[in-house]
């Protein structure tokens, strides 16, 4: 016995362990994941067969799911725990102490009804919509409530029983006795119904779960030429409001609406609603209503007898193109079906036309077609020449022909225009007008004619001076000019400096007087001149007064710059005694005499002697 019963412990044990082990299950959806309960991908960790009847295993719900069905929860106790949205197609049945929670962002739409059993607890911290009835089996052992004011749970349907909305301690979320939240206005109850929802914000949200709507039109693109037949074709419903511009045109059971009367930029929409009385309105197709086209034509007129080329043009980008001209005009060109211009050369005198007719880009074709009137005259002679070429800077002038025109009409680069026979273009030419000036003529007939002359303004040349300088008196200066490739050069500057070289030597051996402004003056093969000026600075020699021979490598030699040619140097103590000459001087002397040896601080005289026979003499201080 005692054995039987050591056997009858260890089972219930294992049946315990195995429950608990039941129990422990839960499944959680994907955060911020979209999809339907029945897909294994919406769960984390993949649910493999996800199920739809629960026993014994927690559901958390963090993603937005979609049960395209029923929902129950029976057996051992189960929590249900909505963290986003559970939109739930069918019904949903609580069981004995199967619980839901509604959390802060929480929200469950149940598009049937919600029947839940004794011990049942329901909290909502946001929302419950449920679209059919309530059932409460046990009401006496389980509680719905709603922490929001107002509490935010809408109900379509009934609520059963009645005992559980009049004052019931346990169900203050569906109380209409005596709410202790605010009341919804139409349900006069703490819990409102599907009339309260309409003008709560969740509205919009729930009305997108209510229904799938389908909206087409026949014509692919929703662009037509006027009072053509398209038809609309609505889906996903039992009833059809089809609205023009949001009034409606037809409401009924007819998924489809046919019209011939839209206006350009008219929207066609359609409210749809299901057999359970959920609405949704389709997104609106706009429409683009082509008018039909009427041609219009453009063309020279008066005209001259004779002359070829005249063109007459119409829209393009059209079809069925239709070309007709009156007689003594001959079609030179265009004037097909695919032509939006006719060439016609008229070959008599007088009153003409040109009609064109076409089918547009959209398909619409003009109901008639579109007349042009013209008159054909004889031709004048136009006649037009100018005084160029000229150099930017010169007169330039237009003479036209011919005379006892009754008008001249001169147009040219620039937006130059002028109605004198022979105007002038500018005193002061640039080159911006130079180019093709055309002479529109018009006799005493009216008809016209047009000549051209084209104007050629050269540019003047770039000219460029520059020198040498500054330089140091006795050195060489030069200057240089530019451009390369002028015809002619031409210098001049100060003491009567003229040259006619490119790039001439003022001196080989510059003074003073030569320092100033010189001016070239530049022509180019087109017989254009132009100038430009260099300033020439001539410095005093820089001979050094003091020498610090010292070894230091500052100062060390007595330097007089850069040496140009031949120069000699000679050194003489205050006694008039020569110590030092060099008669190819290279600004090496680093005060010692002609024997090598150092000579005493003291201060010494020198000669310069240069090779163009210039001398420059002072004094210079040897300090160690």
């Amino acid at each position: 016995m005692i054995l039987k019963l050591k056997r009858i412990i260890l089972l219930s044990w294992i049946f315990w362990i195995s429950v608990q082990a039941v129990f422990s299950q839960s499944h959680s959806s994907k955060d911020n994941y979209t999809g339907a309960w029945e897909t294994p991908e919406s769960w984390d960790p993949i649910w493999t067969v996800p199920q739809t009847t629960i026993s014994g295993y927690d559901i958390t719900i963090n993603g937005y799911i979609t049960v395209n069905g029923s929902l129950s929860f029976s057996g051992s106790p189960t929590n249900l725990i909505i963290n986003d949205t559970l939109v739930i197609k069918g019904d949903l049945l609580l069981d004995n102490y199967n619980n839901l929670t509604v959390n802060g962002n929480g929200i469950l739409i149940v598009r049937g009804n919600f029947n839940f059993n004794n011990h049942a607890i329901i909290i909502t911290n946001n929302y419950i919509v449920i679209t059919g009835d309530i059932n409460v089996g046990g009401p006496d052992h389980g509680s719905f409530t709603g922490n929001d004011n107002p509490v935010e749970v809408f109900i379509g349907g009934t609520i059963s029983p009645i005992g559980v909305t009049t004052n019931n301690s346990n169900y203050p979320a569906l109380n209409c006795t005596a709410p202790i939240t605010t009341r919804y206005p139409h349900s006069n109850c703490s819990y409102g119904d599907i009339t309260d929802i309409i003008n709560d914000p969740i509205y919009s949200f729930f009305q997108s779960t209510c229904i799938t709507a389908t909206f087409t039109s026949s014509d692919a693109d929703n662009s037509f030429c006027a009072g053509t037949s398209v038809t609309f074709t609505a889906g996903g419903g039992a009833n059809y409001n089809f609205r023009v511009n949001g009034t409606s045109v037809q409401n009924s059971g007819s998924m489809t609406y046919t019209t011939t009367t839209l206006s350009n930029g008219q929207i066609v929409d359609v409210i749809v609603t299901n057999a359970g009385g959920c609405t949704v309105t389709s997104a609106g197709i706009t429409n683009t209503v082509l008018a039909l086209p009427t041609p219009t034509l453009a063309g020279p007129t008066p005209v001259c007898v004779g002359v070829a080329g005249k063109v007459y043009t119409t829209e393009a980008g059209m079809s069925n193109y239709i070309w007709t001209v009156s007689a003594g005009g001959t079609i030179t060109a265009g004037g097909g079906t695919g032509n939006n211009t006719v060439t016609v050369t008229w070959i008599t005198t007088g009153a003409k036309t040109v009609t064109v007719n076409y089918t547009n880009a959209n398909g619409c074709t003009a109901t008639s077609p579109t007349t042009y009137n013209l008159t054909v005259n004889a031709l004048p002679v136009a006649t037009a020449s100018n005084n160029g070429p000229v150099c930017v800077g010169s007169a330039l002038n237009l003479t036209g022909g011919a005379a006892s025109m009754t008008t001249y009409s001169w147009t040219g680069p620039s937006g130059f225009t002028s109605l004198l026979q022979n105007p002038s273009v500018s005193a002061n030419a640039t080159l911006t007008i130079a180019g093709v000036y055309t002479l529109k003529v018009t006799n005493a007939s009216g008809c016209t004619n047009t000549a051209t002359t084209t104007i050629v303004v050269n540019a003047l040349p770039v000219a460029k001076a520059s020198n040498n300088g500054p330089v140091f008196s006795f050195k060489a200066l030069n200057l240089t000019g530019g451009p390369e490739g002028m015809t002619t050069y031409s210098w001049t500057g100060p003491g009567g400096f003229t040259s006619n070289s490119q790039s001439p030597s003022v001196s080989a051996s510059a003074i003073a007087a030569m320092a100033g402004v010189y001016t070239l003056t530049v022509t180019n093969a087109s017989g254009c001149t132009n100038t430009a000026t260099t300033t020439v600075e001539v410095n005093a020699l820089p001979v050094p007064s003091v020498i610090t021979p010292n070894g230091d490598g500052k100062n060390d030699y007595f330097n007089i710059g850069e040496i140009i040619g031949q120069v000699e140097l000679i050194i003489f103590n205050r006694w008039g005694n020569e110590e030092y000459t060099n008669g190819n001087y290279l600004n090496d002397w680093d005060g010692r005499n002609n024997k090598g040896v150092e000579l005493p601080n003291d201060t010494y005289f020198y000669v310069l002697k240069f090779e163009n026979v210039k001398i420059k003499k002072g004094s210079v201080l040897i300090k160690r």
